[in-house]
């Protein structure tokens, strides 16, 4: 009898938090906005130049005309040739500034072969295929240009002239990656965050409009207070979880669009795809794909245990209100702590590992779900403690479940006025009668 009367207490709880209109709007926009950032490179490329394809600034020390030269064999082999690629086109450029943010190339002749070295590696991985095709190209036709046909039959390894002419200046270390990784880790503790305080505010905001209406008294009669709690807490851990999956589908939906757009169908694998389609580095890809599995598995447990944590507490805090204005009132110095745990995701990635205090704080369960997966993801937490963090903030739920629910039996049918400590205390001398 009395399960079927939480059923249907669950039930109700649950139609009425994922049906409400407020989800309903709130879901519709998250994945407008999610479609948009991940298409904002495609939406960039709409204001730029006409041009088709990523730049590439040329600088030109073979006194040959090797910018037209290079130019003329890539649209005549290789712009519209079996490889698909996003497309290049080249610019002149006096000299090499290592202070530009465009791929460079610099072309050079060693005796009579062409020699070019790439710097600034920000090129997609088919269209790095095709530039060392034309570089090799035209290698060759300048090697075989004023040669007879006997010397060219002397020649040995014939196949393989030109072929090695590009030299690519990559990242010499994983600095700029990880500066990526970190602005990526930076905006991570904002859905966190914003999934969390709403699943906090329905907990508090239904349980004190059932107080303050006087319906709690009816519902108390049917269920046990233990029940009516669990309807709570169950209902918004399963929005919660409902929310970040949803998310989740709203970024896979939008780099999906975003990959379509980019005509990038026919690349490689998943970095190039993703590199065509966002406009990044594939160093900076494959890394972010490498974390991203364990960072998403992190992100929902960090997110669901922190969230239940919170609203065991917030419907503590609850139940002790009479009104919803004292609960904002009370609730507003857990917020403040939330808050420091929130700003800690956002800016502990930019002080690095090396910090020790940023570390300390993301062991403290109140802190840990707003920061751990920012900080893993930016390479500042290695796995293990990641998982030695979420063991203390599972620990912790546990403890707080067990400390806050006896006190929440007594104080669920309470009205008193008292000052809010002075409540908390009976509560807990209540609990321990």
């Amino acid at each position: 009898m009395f399960m079927n009367k939480f059923k249907y207490l669950f039930t109700y709880q649950l139609k009425k938090r994922i049906l409400s209109k407020a989800f309903l709007i709130s879901n519709a926009i998250i994945f407008v906005v999610l479609v948009l950032v991940t298409n904002i490179n495609n939406i960039a490329r709409q204001f730029e130049p006409s041009q088709d394809g990523e730049k590439i600034l040329i600088v030109d020390e073979t006194s040959l005309s090797a910018l037209e030269d290079l130019n003329t064999i890539y649209k005549d082999n290789y712009q519209n040739g079996i490889i698909t690629h996003g497309g290049i086109f080249f610019e002149k450029a006096d000299a090499y500034d290592e202070t530009l943010n465009t791929p460079t190339l610099i072309l050079r002749m060693e005796g009579d072969l062409l020699k070019a070295d790439l710097h600034k590696f920000k090129l997609s991985q088919t269209n790095t295929q095709v530039l060392s095709l034309s570089v090799s190209h035209l290698a060759r036709h300048y090697f075989l240009s004023d040669k007879t046909e006997e010397e060219i039959g002397l020649i040995e390894d014939f196949n393989n002239v030109g072929i090695h002419a590009l030299t690519i200046h990559t990242l010499e270390e994983d600095s700029t990656v990880r500066e990526v990784l970190s602005v990526f880790a930076m905006f991570l503790s904002i859905p966190i965050f914003m999934l969390i305080m709403m699943a906090v505010q329905f907990v508090g905001g239904s349980i004190v409009e059932e107080k303050s209406s006087k319906a709690i008294e009816y519902i108390i009669a049917n269920v046990s207070p233990q029940q009516h709690f669990f309807a709570k807490i169950f209902t918004s851990l399963i929005a919660l979880v409902l929310q970040t999956l949803l998310i989740l589908a709203y970024g896979l939906v939008g780099t999906l669009v975003s990959v379509l757009i980019s005509n990038t169908s026919n690349s490689s694998g998943a970095g190039d795809l993703l590199t065509n389609a966002l406009g990044l580095d594939i160093t900076i890809i494959n890394s972010l794909i490498s974390y991203l599995p364990l960072t998403i598995i992190y992100l929902i447990l960090f997110g669901g245990f922190g969230g239940l944590l919170l609203m065991v507490i917030m419907a503590f805090v609850a139940s002790v209100s009479t009104t919803n204005e004292e609960y904002q009132q009370f609730q507003s110095p857990m917020m403040f702590i939330v808050l420091i745990g929130f700003y800690g995701g956002m800016f502990g990635t930019m002080l690095g590992s090396a910090n020790i205090f940023i570390k300390v704080m993301a062991y403290i369960p109140l802190f840990s779900p707003f920061m751990v997966p920012s900080l893993y993801l930016a390479g500042s937490f290695m796995w293990w403690e990641a998982l030695i963090s979420l063991i203390i903030l599972f620990a912790s739920v546990i403890f707080t479940y067990k400390l806050i629910m006896p006190m929440y039996k007594q104080s669920i049918l309470s009205y008193d006025t008292d000052k809010f400590m002075k409540r908390v205390k009976k509560a807990f001398k209540s609990k321990n009668a």
